[in-house]
């Protein structure tokens, strides 16, 4: 895409904390590659100093505001950039990347703290925004019922699938892991939102009453000691076994997870949008999720959707799928579509339509 623009406004994208491989961290970085390409003028502006190589990178407290900016605001948890948006006169977008309500983190101080904050933050934030986005309908509700967010609309996330789908698997975890065993998988960060305990108890009944040789394969890294050892000690005092708790170190890893994998379980009370949704279906992974939240917007069709928490019923419907090749395909095969959605081409053409509209 060559540089057929020309653009009178520099934009300022602004995030609190930028880091490389999270949700908000790939849109700033895919919002800086197209912003380049379209010919903008732009800068990344965050608290932190990325440990990571960035073009354009300002630290907040030496970003010095010009009469052509119009800033992105990456909205996402409670910090004191919130509070000092409002001395900016430049015309601003927020992105809006939802917070994870507070009660989840009552034993981790720190992380209940910046969630409490940010969920007041939106009310501060008020009538700062001529336009607001979102991945998910959900995201978009809420900042509707607390009003001032100017014009709202569905806007896709950028995300790293490419680099997933091009990742060598690592050979190691595919000798391990693919070796016959059924394996049920779930990929998310170790927090309580995420309800690993319902996933664990789900895997009980399919493994003692309908398949004992399956396993449970959670990969993510955990924050709260005091909710891993719950977990950890849930398994032990019901002697559970095929149960692992792995860490991706890097692409390749996590490529090998989903490919050793026959189905994707999803039980989060609460997601935003839950990316690994669309890294399950790019390995062709027939996918069962929760009904809350940002899922059904995700999914949008695809996949299994259930309404009802139980875990008899959970445990059968993967057996039926599992043991159905024809309803499994139909499943992939919805779920291929889906996909198709969030290509890099589809998403560029998104965002080239929205900022040649929106951005002078």
């Amino acid at each position: 895409m060559k540089n057929k623009y020309q653009h009178q406004s520099r934009v300022v994208q602004m995030v609190p904390v930028y880091l490389k491989n999270d949700g908000v961290g790939n849109c700033v970085g895919g919002f800086a590659k197209l912003l380049t390409k379209l010919g903008y003028e732009n800068i990344i502006v965050a608290i932190n100093k990325p440990d990571f190589k960035v073009k354009n990178y300002v630290p907040y407290p030496k970003y010095e505001e010009k009469e052509n900016d119009v800033i992105i605001y990456h909205l996402s948890t409670g910090n004191f950039m919130n509070h000092q948006l409002k001395k900016f006169v430049s015309p601003k977008i927020a992105y809006y990347n939802n917070i994870t309500p507070k009660k989840y983190f009552y034993d981790d101080m720190p992380l209940y703290l910046a969630c409490e904050s940010g969920r007041n933050d939106l009310l501060v934030m008020r009538n700062q925004f001529f336009l607001s986005l979102a991945p998910s309908y959900y995201n978009l509700s809420e900042i509707e019922k607390i009003g001032g967010y100017g014009q709202l609309l569905l806007a896709p996330l950028f995300t790293k699938l490419d680099d997933l789908k091009n990742a060598t698997p690592t050979e190691s975890i595919l000798k391990k892991y693919d070796d016959g065993t059924t394996n049920i998988l779930f990929v998310g960060r170790i927090v309580r939102n995420k309800k690993f305990e319902d996933l664990i108890h789900t895997f009980y009944y399919y493994n003692k009453y309908i398949n004992p040789n399956s396993r449970l394969i959670l990969v993510g890294k955990h924050s709260s000691e005091a909710y891993f050892n719950y977990l950890d000690n849930l398994i032990r005092e019901n002697n559970l076994k095929n149960i692992c708790f792995l860490n991706a170190n890097g692409v390749e890893d996590l490529a090998a997870y989903y490919k050793a994998a026959d189905l994707f379980l999803c039980e989060s009370e609460h997601e935003g949008f839950c990316i690994p949704l669309l890294e399950a279906m790019l390995f062709d992974l027939p996918i069962i999720a929760l009904d809350r939240a940002a899922i059904k917007s995700t999914l949008n069709g695809a996949g299994v959707l259930v309404t009802k928490k139980d875990a008899k019923f959970l445990a059968e419907l993967i057996n039926l799928i599992l043991s159905n090749e024809q309803l499994k395909n139909e499943i992939i095969a919805k779920e291929k579509e889906r996909l198709n959605d969030f290509s890099l081409e589809t998403i560029e053409k998104f965002y080239e339509d929205l900022f040649i509209k929106y951005i002078p």
